[in-house]
């Protein structure tokens, strides 16, 4: 093996050595979200919460898709500063609500839908429900814009369908 090419594949093996943790980066450390950062609790809420609103199908559900985290990177990277901070200030306030409420009880399916019943009939205030509109709102585009909506729901056709004339036929005498 010749010399230059065993100092060019070092330098190619330590660059990429030097690079590679930044490919392991995990949704909980505070360098993937650029404008906040979120606890390992409240990632677990938001994902049990988009469960709820959207139930789908046992084989294919919510957080296959990792919707929460879509909600999550689009209010980060998308949304405007003042709409940012009601979902951040209404996340917290929902987060201590159902730590008063449930007292560090494990939550279940009937505990997540009565909060999602309390969140849809505007009972709790604050910011929580200007949290839960926008967390709605994106948990449903995220989902509309699915790889699992777009090829399993959404009727695709190859080729357009067919021609349908909404004009009359006969002649008006208009301009006769």
């Amino acid at each position: 093996m010749e010399r230059r090419h065993l100092i060019k594949q070092l330098i190619f093996m330590s660059g990429g050595a030097v690079l590679f943790p930044s490919c392991l980066r995990t949704y909980d450390s505070d360098t993937y979200f650029h404008h906040f950062s979120l606890t390992q609790t409240q990632l677990g809420l938001l994902a049990n919460l988009s469960e709820e609103i959207l139930p789908l199908k046992k084989d294919h559900q919510a957080t296959e898709e990792k919707l929460h985290l879509f909600v999550i990177k689009m209010v980060d990277e998308c949304a405007e500063p003042k709409k940012r901070d009601f979902f951040l200030s209404g996340l917290m306030e929902l987060q201590d609500f159902v730590e008063k409420k449930y007292r560090g009880k494990s939550l279940d399916e009937s505990n997540y839908a009565e909060l999602i019943e309390k969140l849809g009939g505007n009972e709790l205030t604050g910011n929580i429900p200007k949290f839960y509109a926008i967390f709605k709102d994106e948990l449903v585009n995220g989902y509309m814009n699915s790889k699992y909506f777009m090829t399993n729901i959404v009727r695709y056709e190859l080729i357009p369908g067919p021609y349908e004339v909404h004009y009359p036929i006969a002649k008006s005498n208009e301009y006769a």
